[in-house]
């Protein structure tokens, strides 16, 4: 697993992440979740998922996000882990710059050969808006000058 894996996700506090594993066999999931940007770099918490497809839709809630350097301690070890997520070849689902069965989500079992992991995270603030009021009247006030100009 890559360093810093949420690159500075957490230093621009993004608010909103999402996984998407696929295993050579086909098995396949997507997690999204927001309202994070309070919770880089802690554990403890429970953060249901905004959505979810394949097998993290049997996911229990997320409870741990860090972006640290490569380490072996807990639980700044964990980039994303679940408070349960059994799936084959793991019985607890977890990024984990630990190795097992050589692999980094804790695998417990061999056979799992080989998947693709995609993390994304999200700090872009809403674009305000133009207020409807103002271009309302503004417009209202064009056309009484186009009125007046045509009388």
């Amino acid at each position: 697993m890559p360093e810093m894996v949420w690159a500075n996700s957490d230093a621009m506090l993004a608010d909103k992440i999402g996984i998407h594993v696929e295993f050579i066999g086909g098995v396949v999931g997507t997690a999204v979740y927001s309202g994070v940007a309070g919770l880089w770099n802690t554990s403890g918490f429970s953060k249901a998922a905004d959505s979810v497809t394949g097998f993290f839709a049997s996911a229990g809630d997320l409870h741990c996000l860090y972006n640290s350097a490569p380490t072996f301690a807990f639980p700044e070890a964990l980039p994303m882990a679940w408070l349960s997520l059994a799936k084959p070849w793991s019985n607890n689902f977890d990024l984990d710059y630990n190795e097992q069965n050589n692999s980094n989500f804790r695998a417990s079992l061999a056979g799992w050969e080989e998947g693709t992991f995609t993390l994304y995270s999200s700090s872009a603030a809403a674009v305000p808006l133009p207020a409807a009021a103002p271009m309302l009247l503004a417009g209202l006030g064009g056309l009484l000058a186009l009125r007046r100009h045509r009388v």
